[in-house]
């Protein structure tokens, strides 16, 4: 029982760290949007959106630092916790397209629920604000993803994995994955995307794998997807359809790939 408390603990103390350097960033942001926008609130709210995510890349650095430092003290080594082993060039390309797959299923969802939930809304505004300069591009596609994964795919999942089976950890990360985005419908999606990265992550033993479907879900879910559903929207039930048949194949290949890779390691 002392084994457990100690991971929830570890796993406390790594999500706390970046939500008090996501807070502390923000503030120095919140005093520039009141000092320049002449105490209007709706250009307060503007300011803030446009760069509330460009924001989000030093408190990622900072808690990277921290996280690091933290890890020295236990005596552990990030490269094990985190699983930043090699892998082959085809684990990666296939990880590429099962998260493809599922961000058509998941766009192709959104165009019907996301008016049942009001509360997306000022989130979903963020990220288009975010997504006009190039710099807010680069951090929500790839630099956002690959501190995600070894926060979560890494530290979180290693924690979690000491005490319990493998299969439930991939689902338990998950969910934590989803509840820390605290909006329920980005929530649901990020716990399903969760769940699927961490099997990516485990079945190749490396984060790699999991980076390289985070950073091509954000690419389609937060560039490609919407463009192509913004003169699409009505046939939102072919990228749900085509997407979930896409998805069940590339993840039978994926892991009859990988399930060849780990026999011929094994000989």
């Amino acid at each position: 029982m002392k084994k457990h408390f100690k991971a929830i603990g570890f796993i406390l103390m790594y999500l706390t760290i970046y939500m008090i350097m996501q807070i502390m960033v923000s503030i120095p942001l919140a005093i520039y949007a009141v000092l320049t926008s002449n105490g209007n609130m709706n250009e307060v709210t503007n300011i803030v959106g446009k760069y509330i995510v460009i924001s989000l890349l030093p408190a990622a650095i900072i808690s990277f630092i921290v996280y690091w430092i933290i890890i020295k003290l236990r005596k552990q080594s990030i490269q094990k916790i985190c699983r930043f082993n090699k892998v082959d060039i085809l684990s990666i390309v296939l990880a590429i397209f099962v998260t493809f797959s599922a961000s058509s299923v998941v766009e192709g969802v959104m165009v019907y629920i996301e008016k049942f939930f009001p509360s997306y809304d000022e989130t979903a505004k963020i990220l288009g604000s975010s997504m006009n300069t190039v710099l807010g591009i680069i951090i929500i596609t790839l630099l956002i993803p690959m501190f995600e994964e070894i926060l979560f795919r890494g530290l979180v999942m290693s924690e979690i994995e000491k005490n319990i089976r493998i299969s439930l950890t991939v689902v338990i990360q998950g969910v934590l994955f989803g509840v820390y985005h605290l909006n329920l419908l980005q929530g649901l999606y990020a716990g399903i995307l969760g769940i699927l990265l961490g099997y990516l992550c485990i079945s190749t033993n490396s984060i790699f794998t999991s980076m390289a479907g985070h950073i091509t879900f954000n690419i389609c879910g937060g560039i490609v997807l919407p463009l192509l559903l913004a003169e699409t929207s009505q046939f939102a039930y072919v990228y749900i359809i085509v997407g979930a048949i896409l998805t069940i194949i590339t993840v039978f290949i994926f892991q009859r790939h990988n399930k060849k890779l780990r026999m011929v390691m094994e000989q």
